[in-house]
């Protein structure tokens, strides 16, 4: 939390949640779409998942890509989100302005993205 505090909040490190919904690369597509199906899941939070590196926890290890939610939905369950994460969206950096963040988001029609410093 403290790292979170040190940034500025029109920043996107300031912006950015503490709870992202991270997963390790060995993660299921059923394994995902459970842990998005979290009701205390803001919808933002649910439209995204993180793949990492281990560990998982944030601060998280090396951020290897994401994975949609329209994406876990039409793969097989069995299917790791390795395999399926988003490698070509780029990521935003903790110092990056309110409206680097919202450029960002209309560019790509987010509610959410990496933050990656």
């Amino acid at each position: 939390m403290r790292r979170l505090l040190a940034h500025s909040p029109d920043t996107a490190g300031g912006l950015m949640t503490s709870e992202p919904v991270v997963l390790a690369p060995d993660t299921t597509v059923a394994e995902a779409l459970a842990r998005i199906r979290d009701p205390d899941l803001t919808p933002a939070l649910a439209s995204m998942v993180f793949v990492t590196r281990p560990p998982s926890a944030t601060p998280t290890g090396q951020y290897l890509g994401c994975v949609h939610l329209q994406r876990l939905l039409r793969e097989p369950p069995a299917a790791l989100v390795s395999g399926i994460a988003d490698t070509d969206l780029p990521s935003l950096s903790p110092a990056d302005s309110l409206a680097a963040v919202t450029r960002y988001f209309a560019a790509y029609n987010l509610v959410c993205g990496p933050v990656v410093d």
